[in-house]
């Protein structure tokens, strides 16, 4: 078990030194999101995540509201939704 976090947990660490690394490489010059565009990407996210957490619910696993937020944060640290 501990085995299977320390795992995930390096999995996460790639994860965000990846997206540092597009962060760095976009610069200064990168495209800044519009309101709108922070609003559909939020909406997709958050639709994305209700999804997963009804999933899980409907295999008899509670979603609690700190899980939710965890999931989102991840999902959007991925880069799963535009």
């Amino acid at each position: 078990m501990a085995d299977d976090i320390h795992g995930r947990l390096r999995a996460l660490g790639a994860d965000l030194a990846a997206a540092e690394a597009r962060i760095k490489a976009a610069g200064a010059g990168a495209h800044a999101a519009t309101n709108a565009e922070l609003k559909a990407r939020y909406q997709a996210l958050n639709a994305q995540v209700t999804a997963e957490n009804a999933d899980l619910e409907a295999h008899g696993h509670h979603v609690s509201a700190l899980e939710s937020s965890v999931r989102m944060w991840l999902d959007r640290i991925a880069g799963d939704v535009p």
